[in-house]
């Protein structure tokens, strides 16, 4: 009885003290938003898009990028085919986008192919400012290659930009991961930028410049690239600014298999990143390294959470209605949620599946079973999520 008191009370203070860090670093949202200032168009981009059989979602990315409010000669549209068995490339070429075939190449995931993509330009002698990086099926804001330019400009050399949805009202399932990836632009980087603190890379629609991938490289090895360059950012002393209104439009799942596939590469890769930089993060001794470290352990202080409640309440639930307790903590949990999921709908001004608000806690829930499995999983390998939902940047913006 008397250990498991001790492990109960040790793990509720790592919850606790885990529930006051992301808490207060989440009230930093409440600081007015960093404005950069205006800035004429300088920035020479070059925008890469790894393309994996994506041939019905590509050309309204293309027309997007197209349609920039940004000079035509400061940049230029890379599209790079992977592993197609489809028409990815032609409909590139029918989009006056430039090509850089890799089909020939063996890559595995966006990582290695975006790392083939800046050895190019080395190799090559093709020199850009800076680089923009989206995924296949987005659309794009007309402003963000704007919005990149005066970030540029002010000094910054790497920047997220907002992370919006293509598809939120098409099942519970596509409107809470929207709401899983508003919660990080409003609670995470938007926070943290506003503090002057660095925000992470969150997959799609982010620039970083060339000078940055000439000193560190892209040498990514995990399957969330996003996040381990974030790590190598961290390593390397580059805060990575948040572009609020630089905004890039995704695709979200719509089917829970699907979302279960994403959602396990994840959490797989950030053990990964954990496994690989946790030490060298420590080390650094940085605020930027160890809020890094913070997020790495985010599905580790899941299960913590969880395995502190049960062993809190389970074992005493004869004596003190522990049982009862149990579920009464679940039931809070459950409302928390739901209200997290209503004020980031609120302040972001969205419209989203109300299933996937009021079936959000079991979005969340349901990562924890994924995080089991991937803790004993020996390899994940990078597995593409195809795309479909086909809709202009009028139909979204």
């Amino acid at each position: 009885m008397i250990i498991i008191y001790i492990v109960a009370i040790f793990l509720n203070i790592i919850t606790l003290g885990s529930l006051l860090y992301f808490g207060i670093t989440s009230l930093f949202v409440i600081f007015r938003d960093k404005n950069i200032a205006e800035s004429s168009p300088k920035t020479k981009f070059a925008v890469l898009i790894a393309a994996r059989n994506e041939e019905k979602v590509l050309p309204h990315l293309l027309s997007s990028l197209n349609n920039q409010s940004y000079p035509d000669e400061l940049y230029d549209v890379y599209v790079l085919p992977n592993n197609c068995t489809d028409n990815t490339k032609k409909v590139a070429v029918d989009c006056a986008a430039k090509v850089i075939d890799i089909e020939e190449v063996d890559v595995k995931s966006k990582g290695e192919v975006l790392k083939y993509a800046f050895d190019y330009f080395k190799t090559n002698n093709i020199k850009y400012d800076a680089y923009v990086i989206f995924d296949a099926d987005n659309v794009v804001h007309p402003d963000f290659l704007k919005r990149a330019n005066e970030t540029y400009c002010s000094g910054i050399k790497v920047g997220q930009g907002y992370r919006d949805s293509k598809n939120p009202c098409d099942s519970w399932i596509s409107g809470a991961f929207s709401i899983y990836h508003w919660i990080n632009d409003t609670f995470i980087n938007n926070s943290r930028n506003n503090i002057n603190q660095s925000s992470y890379i969150n997959g799609t629609g982010f620039m970083v410049a060339s000078s940055v991938i000439e000193k560190i490289g892209y040498n990514v090895i995990t399957i969330t690239e996003d996040t381990e360059f974030s790590i190598l950012c961290a390593l390397n002393g580059y805060k990575i600014a948040f572009i609020k209104n630089a905004i890039t439009y995704d695709e979200q799942a719509t089917d829970f298999k699907t979302s279960i596939k994403q959602r396990k590469r994840w959490s797989y890769g950030t053990l990964q990143c954990l496994k690989k930089y946790g030490k060298s993060l420590i080390k650094k001794h940085s605020f930027q390294s160890l809020d890094m470290v913070m997020f790495l352990m985010g599905s580790i202080l899941q299960l913590i959470a969880l395995i502190s409640q049960i062993i809190s309440n389970l074992p005493f639930s004869i004596l003190y209605n522990g049982l009862e307790s149990l579920i009464v903590g679940l039931g809070v949990s459950y409302i928390s949620s739901i209200l997290i999921a209503l004020i980031t709908v609120v302040i972001n001004k969205k419209k989203v599946n109300i299933l996937g608000v009021l079936l959000f806690p079991l979005f969340i829930f349901t990562w924890i079973p994924i995080n089991i499995i991937v803790l004993f999983k020996k390899e994940c390998k990078w597995e593409q999520i195809a795309h479909d939902r086909v809709l202009t940047i009028d139909e979204v913006a």
